[in-house]
């Protein structure tokens, strides 16, 4: 027996049989109960013949065959009767549109986000330098030597001038080598070497940075200077919070011309990391230039620009 998931229901499928019939015809039932389908059994109607009508006559009879030809479905009426079965089936099982009903607590709340940026200024009281020296020589080794003889004149030059050694860190060495104008013949190699100095004491940076640059002579590369704060808490802070009041009150602003009102707050994020500017472009060519090493270069820390930017994902009803 075949069992098929559905609702409870009966499919009657009728085919003509032969003339010799009386015009009777085929019922194939197919039954659904408790959730199951099934193929019933096989029975036929046709115009009863007169020794059938005993004492009820002009009245057709139903009666299952008996037959044992005709206790098997025939191969088309049996393959109908799958693929309708299956129709109803799938129709049975299929997920109907979910329900209008659901509360309000089941929906993604409607929400507002809105962006602050706080600005606050400061004096700085560290100025990082970024200092290299750039050797060429014949071959690699005879390169590095001569590198490696300046960069420790480098050294001992700003620790003599009080930079700590803990404030000295190597933070690039490269070696590569150089071709003619072909660039088919090798011409020697060359080996540059940085070196990332902080210095605390600001009235001694401009000699220092002199004192350095005449250390390692024409081969010195000055490759930045900014200032920056030893401890940036309280600044940093003091702009995370005018950023969030910066956001709530555009937030509200937003709000009330939508003509809603503004929630619980869902979400805050961090957009950014406080920085600060470099030197004016006049400050670093006095100190990247050799015309002017003879004398210490005037640094002014002046003032700071620290800025922390929010992202602030708000409820509204």
């Amino acid at each position: 027996m075949k069992r098929y998931r559905g609702t409870a229901t009966v499919l009657c499928i009728w085919r003509p049989r032969s003339s010799r019939e009386l015009g009777g015809h085929e019922q194939i039932a197919v039954g659904m109960e408790h959730g199951v389908g099934y193929l019933a059994h096989k029975c036929s109607v046709r115009a009863a013949r007169p020794w059938e009508l005993g004492g009820h006559a002009g009245r057709p009879m139903l009666r299952r065959r008996s037959r044992p030809d005709d206790m098997e479905v025939p191969m088309r009426a049996r393959r109908w009767l799958m693929m309708t079965t299956l129709v109803i089936g799938v129709t049975a099982m299929w997920p109907g549109p979910a329900s209008a009903g659901v509360e309000d607590g089941g929906r993604d709340p409607r929400t507002i986000t809105v962006y602050g940026t706080g600005l606050v200024r400061g004096t700085p009281d560290v100025l990082e330098l970024v200092i290299g020296v750039r050797t060429r020589a014949n071959t690699a080794a005879e390169a590095l030597s001569r590198n490696s003889e300046l960069a420790r004149k480098v050294i001992d030059v700003l620790r003599e001038a009080g930079v700590e050694e803990d404030d000295l860190q190597t933070s690039n060495l490269s070696i590569s080598p150089f071709y003619d104008e072909e660039g088919d013949d090798l011409q020697g190699y060359g080996i540059y070497n940085s070196l990332h100095a902080t210095i605390r004491d600001l009235e001694k940076a401009g000699g220092i940075i002199d004192a350095a640059t005449k250390a390692a002579g024409d081969e010195i590369v000055v490759e930045g200077v900014y200032f920056s704060f030893d401890d940036n808490t309280e600044l940093v802070a003091k702009a995370r919070a005018d950023a969030v009041r910066r956001a709530r009150e555009q937030a509200e602003q937003l709000a009330d011309a939508a003509g809603v009102d503004l929630g619980d707050l869902l979400k805050l994020t961090e957009d950014s990391v406080p920085y600060g500017p470099v030197l004016d472009d006049a400050d670093f060519e006095r100190v990247a230039s050799g015309d002017e090493l003879s004398a210490a270069a005037p640094i002014e820390p002046g003032s700071e620009s620290l800025s922390v930017s929010v992202t602030l994902v708000f409820e509204i009803t």
